[in-house]
């Protein structure tokens, strides 16, 4: 059997590489038989993801396929069903569509003590009780986070790495990245999958 994740862009990639050792499941191993394959956007994603599915068949080996796509400003269940749709050739225990709400920083605002640790400031636990950290899928992680920190831009592919180090996995409170864990429940990633897709 072999896992194959296909990300919107290299942030996604590089932040799973690191959470993606520390879950509780022995089944995957990156560049075993787990795969990450980060794409250039949106239409660069949907194009390969076509010729992949269309390939898959004819593996040898049974393919398993996770599609992670940031929200950003499309509609979750639209986005959601185009991918679906994409990969509706394939058995449904094999492939599974995430959508990032909204985006990776999403994530990140799921754990502010990680932020804090991350960018060496204590700004995102201090206001963990604020309303934006509510519900941390329904802001643009980006800019928010940006907007505490007082900057314009930070490293995206170094900071991707460092959090996904420490990102608490089973306290986030990001409604999207616990969608996301729930994949990996159960010791194994696709077969048997708890949780509802």
């Amino acid at each position: 059997m072999r896992l194959e994740i296909h990300t919107e862009e290299a942030s996604m990639s590089e932040f799973l590489k690191k959470v993606l050792p520390r879950l509780d499941q022995s089944q995957w191993t990156l560049n075993e038989n787990c795969v990450i394959r980060p794409h250039n956007g949106k239409a660069d994603l949907v194009k390969k993801l076509r010729k992949a599915v269309q390939a898959y068949p004819h593996m040898k080996e049974k393919m398993y396929v996770l599609v992670l796509h940031d929200q950003d400003s499309n509609d979750c269940k639209a986005l959601k069903a185009t991918l679906t749709e994409i990969c509706s050739t394939l058995p449904k225990e094999q492939f599974k569509v995430r959508i990032v709400c909204r985006e990776l920083e999403n994530w990140y605002m799921g754990d502010t003590y990680a932020l804090d640790q991350v960018f060496g400031v204590t700004k995102f636990s201090k206001i963990k009780e604020e309303a934006i950290f509510r519900n941390t899928d329904s802001t643009h992680g980006k800019h928010t986070i940006l907007q505490i920190l007082g900057k314009n831009s930070y490293p995206m592919l170094g900071i991707a790495r460092s959090i996904g180090e420490i990102i608490e996995l089973d306290r986030n409170t990001s409604p999207s990245f616990q969608a996301f864990m729930n994949v990996f429940n159960g010791n194994c990633l696709i077969p048997p999958m708890k949780g509802s897709l």
